[in-house]
């Protein structure tokens, strides 16, 4: 089945509340370092997984009112892709807080499944 990207930036973003005292790359796509995590143009992501096309139409977890989570799933994934400084907790854990930031009511809920996915996984 083919991937399915829902979101694509058409504007380097600048998120301000993930920064690390070293500059990281993430591959092509992103720099973290002490002022920011900055993530460019064209960076293309799915929103929150899973999610699959059928018949025309995108089926999956819901992306909040209004896709309130687009940036908070774009850091999630960008942080999961390259190798960075932050353990997989530490990126589920910002993953909250910015889902926290837009009062996004299922929060804790989104939380823990991409905890338990993740222990499932095997990645701490």
């Amino acid at each position: 089945m083919k991937k399915v990207y829902k979101f694509k930036l058409i504007a380097d973003i600048n998120i301000y509340d993930v920064k690390h005292d070293q500059k990281t790359l993430l591959g092509e796509w992103g720099i973290l370092d002490s002022k920011c995590l900055r993530i460019k143009k064209g960076y293309a992501w799915d929103g929150c997984t899973p999610k699959f096309k059928l018949f025309g139409k995108v089926f999956g977890v819901w992306d909040g009112k209004g896709n309130c989570l687009k940036y908070a799933s774009c850091v999630h994934d960008i942080l999961c892709q390259f190798p960075n400084p932050f353990t997989r907790k530490e990126i589920d854990t910002i993953f909250l807080n910015m889902m926290k930031d837009v009062d996004f009511s299922f929060a804790k809920l989104y939380y823990y499944s991409v905890r338990a996915w993740s222990i499932l996984r095997g990645v701490k």
